[in-house]
């Protein structure tokens, strides 16, 4: 199993992506700016700073997955994928933990 993929369903929001394709992003831009929407509202649940969810994110590995791995085709709630994250992100942060100890 891949510890990073968020789930059989998971996917970006395919309006978000579609509409920074029509302004001239590249794929590689737009999957960007989604991981940056992931870190914003991922940020926002958990009660914390973009900075501090985005080191952890970092930490782990999770941002970089993001903009190699994202399918443009599915569609998820925004609020269906933040909480994806979140779970994902303490999932690996908990594996990461138990190596160190």
């Amino acid at each position: 199993m891949n510890p990073f993929c968020i789930s059989d369903k998971f996917a970006i929001f395919a309006e978000s992506l579609k509409y920074m394709q029509q302004i001239g992003l590249s794929e590689l831009e737009a999957r960007m700016a989604f991981a940056s929407l992931c870190v914003e509202a991922t940020a926002k649940k958990a009660g914390i700073s973009y900075k501090e969810m985005f080191d952890r994110m970092k930490r782990v590995g999770l941002i970089q997955e993001y903009v190699k791995r994202l399918d443009p085709v599915h569609t998820q709630s925004r609020d269906y994928v933040t909480d994806e994250i979140l779970h994902t992100l303490l999932r690996l942060e908990a594996t990461i933990e138990r190596r160190v100890d």
